[in-house]
């Protein structure tokens, strides 16, 4: 299997969260693919290592001198399977297609988790949370400047009547 870049694609720019949406579903069957992928390629392992362990098992019964076993028992024959270089070699591409399949199912999780955030941030958006700072109207400083206005406009009126 590639190496996926789980990081990067979980990653989300929330300046761009129209292409976000859009690639979301994109990503999503990406990862259902590689889940899929994974998952056939560590159940095709789990298969190939049962039948390297069931032939070395059979070998074993039939010449446990060259195991160096003296006396066939479940645990010398389990003993046996677990030092065979066959079965170890099956068993480490086992366990790594196994980690490689929980990675991907944690990047299912992960995308999940994805597609809340981007609903929540289209929410904020909605809600103008990324929009600018709004200065605080000064209400006290505004009724100020309307009265001194006011008292301008009057003395102006007031000089008005006299020159006339």
């Amino acid at each position: 299997m590639g190496r996926l870049d789980y990081e990067k694609d979980m990653m989300i720019d929330e300046m761009a969260l129209d292409v976000e949406c859009l690639n979301q579903p994109r990503l999503m069957m990406f990862y259902a693919e590689e889940a899929a992928k994974v998952r056939g390629a560590l159940d095709s392992a789990k298969e190939g290592l049962d039948i390297i362990e069931a032939e070395t098992d059979a070998e074993i019964r039939k010449d446990p001198e060259k195991f160096g076993i003296s006396k066939i028992t479940e645990a010398a024959i389990k003993g046996a399977i677990t030092l065979d270089a066959d079965c170890q070699e099956a068993r480490r591409k086992f366990l790594n297609l196994k980690m490689e399949a929980d990675l991907v199912s944690a990047a299912q999780r992960a995308l999940d988790a994805r597609k809340k955030m981007l609903e929540l941030l289209v929410q904020l958006h909605g809600q103008q949370y990324f929009a600018g700072p709004k200065v605080p109207r000064d209400i006290s400083a505004e009724a100020r400047k309307r009265m001194e206005t006011n008292m301008s406009n009057e003395k102006v009126k007031s000089a008005m009547r006299r020159n006339k």
